[in-house]
């Protein structure tokens, strides 16, 4: 879906550092209007062409972030467009780190969190301190979060919970929201409510042990225990994809035309299910998280063929005595995991904050794994659906 949107700006240096126009005062003062028919057919041209973050020459500009592609036309007479394409489809799913930090947050550095989006539902992992700033700096919704996953209990995980709930409730989340989590996670969330009580939501708390699943708004997720000072847990989570629709398996089985798209997005109809208009499963999206931990095999076990491995790099190898101490990681350690995992790409996180600049140390792990990547705050990929056309 794609929705226009135009509204004045204030001066030229808006109009060279367009700013998101949902955040404008002119945008909540409720005075945008819809730009012409000849800019909408130009805005559609501009985004088929897919050129995001591509500068043009005169008086155009493109610049695409977190999901919103702005185009800023016209600047003379202080008019900005915006084109905004919707990407919380089913096809592809957002990924963001707002926070690549542990132990405690630093003024360049939030704390280690991760945030995704299928159709449109937020799903996050961990919250620390501060991760409700994180996550709105990072261009994400807190009012779209329907459930978090929490690793551990360690205050770096966890403690940010009051503020980031009270956000959410403040952006209008009203849905009952789920909160995952090793055992003990009920009695966690409740002590640290108790400075949260008057929330426009439930929560649902749900204890997770080795090998727990469940599915919710779309996303499968299974948890896996890791190698912590506590107990502490890994997440698999993947996005299922049906087969195509079959026509001539439909009408072999008999299904009545009307029922079609209702079997194809996964209803049962009656006595018809949607096996009888559907082919084989095809690949979905898989993304396996795993911090505060020591290397296991599980990690690789989990991420095997995954098309993302996020993965803690706290410290450099020369200090791997620390790491097995604390239980934590080196960059090199993760690279040997992604490795062996097959992954198509590594995100290491979960810096120390004795690592002020984690690059000197990055060719470690990129000596082992060729596709790491050192992440930082605000990190944002789209993985979609693979084309089988």
């Amino acid at each position: 879906m794609i929705c226009y949107v135009s509204c004045c700006v204030r001066n030229k240096s808006d109009y060279k550092n367009p700013q998101r126009v949902k955040g404008s005062p002119d945008f909540r003062r409720g005075v945008c209007r819809p730009p012409s028919g000849a800019v909408r057919h130009a805005f559609c041209a501009a985004a088929s062409t897919r050129t995001l973050g591509a500068q043009t020459d005169g008086e155009g500009a493109i610049l695409a972030q977190a999901g919103f592609l702005y185009i800023a036309l016209n600047a003379a007479s202080g008019i900005f467009f915006c084109i905004f394409i919707n990407k919380d489809g089913d096809d592809m799913l957002d990924i963001c780190l707002p926070g690549t930090g542990g132990t405690v947050p630093k003024l360049d550095r939030f704390l280690s969190c991760c945030y995704l989006r299928y159709n449109g539902i937020g799903l996050l992992i961990d919250c620390g301190e501060g991760t409700q700033l994180s996550v709105k700096k990072s261009g994400f919704s807190l009012a779209k979060i329907n459930i978090i996953l929490l690793t551990h209990f360690h205050a770096d995980h966890c403690s940010g919970l009051p503020g980031l709930l009270l956000s959410m409730g403040n952006e209008g989340h009203t849905e009952p929201l789920i909160i995952a989590g090793p055992p003990g996670v009920g009695e966690i969330v409740k002590s640290l409510t108790r400075i949260a009580q008057e929330l426009p939501f439930r929560i649902v708390t749900r204890e997770m042990t080795d090998f727990d699943y469940f599915e919710s708004f779309g996303y499968c997720i299974t948890a896996f225990e890791l190698k912590h000072s506590c107990q502490c847990l890994g997440y698999d989570i993947r996005i299922k994809r049906n087969g195509k629709f079959n026509v001539s398996k439909a009408k072999k089985n008999g299904v009545p035309m009307r029922y079609w798209n209702r079997l194809q997005k996964g209803e049962c109809v009656e006595e018809f299910t949607p096996d009888m208009v559907l082919g084989e499963p095809r690949r979905g999206i898989h993304v396996t998280f795993a911090t505060d931990t020591r290397p296991c095999d599980i990690i690789s076990t989990m991420a095997s063929d995954a098309d993302l491995l996020i993965c803690e790099g706290m410290f450099e190898h020369e200090k791997l005595a620390r790491a097995k101490e604390s239980f934590h990681m080196t960059m090199k350690e993760a690279a040997v995991l992604a490795k062996e995992s097959g992954c198509s790409e590594l995100w290491l996180t979960h810096y120390s904050p004795a690592l002020p600049d984690p690059s000197v140390c990055f060719n470690e792990a990129l000596e082992v794994f060729d596709k790491a990547v050192l992440s930082s705050d605000g990190q944002i990929k789209t993985i979609y659906f693979e084309n089988d056309d």
